[in-house]
């Protein structure tokens, strides 16, 4: 399955104990959804295909992930992404953003 949101989000996981795992947090406007992928122990199948990264997930759906979708959720998702923030924090999990396109800082 190729999943395309709209808007999207990398983080690594950290439990206190065990390997951390990259995901894909997403959002979907059209259809007011959101989505956490299985995720990845490793980035080295991030591929750039200039316009979006193509990246396969251990449960073998690809996500492209559109550069100017970055950071772009929609309130909904943002409001889901930050819970789950808040529910790891409680539970001694690190969650951190990994950003994949540079800032422009102009």
């Amino acid at each position: 399955m190729i999943m395309k949101p709209s808007g999207w989000i990398v983080i690594r996981i950290s439990p206190p104990k065990g390997p951390a795992i990259f995901k894909v947090f997403s959002s979907f406007v059209l259809e007011e959804s959101w989505r956490l992928s299985s995720g990845t122990y490793d980035m080295s199948e991030l591929s750039d295909k200039g316009g979006h990264f193509e990246w396969p997930q251990a449960s073998g759906t690809v996500y492209h992930l559109y550069k100017d979708g970055e950071n772009d959720l929609s309130s909904y998702a943002e409001s889901v992404f930050n819970k789950i923030i808040h529910d790891c924090e409680i539970e001694g999990v690190t969650v951190e953003v990994i950003p994949l396109c540079p800032r422009d800082n102009s």
